[in-house]
């Protein structure tokens, strides 16, 4: 299985990490996004950008799901370094 962590770019073309997951079609694709609402706090990521994420994320979902190409969502809840 080959795992694409999308972060900031939710592009289906020209993406060179999904292009390198799907070379080896003997393996399946999952992609996965991760987020982290405290993070956004931290940022000052407004309730309008949130939107917009939250909007991106569910059309870049149908464009991959098009391709056989599941998205995994999660929200990664509290984190610490230590």
């Amino acid at each position: 299985m080959n795992v694409v962590w999308f972060r900031n770019d939710l592009r289906l073309v020209d993406n060179p990490a999904l292009h390198a997951a799907c070379r080896d079609e003997t393996n399946q694709v999952i992609g996965v996004y991760c987020y982290y609402p405290e993070q956004w706090d931290i940022h000052g990521v407004g309730n309008n950008q949130r939107a917009l994420i939250i909007q991106q994320l569910k059309i870049f979902s149908k464009a991959l799901e098009s391709k056989g190409i599941p998205l995994v969502v999660l929200n990664v809840g509290r984190f610490d370094n230590t």
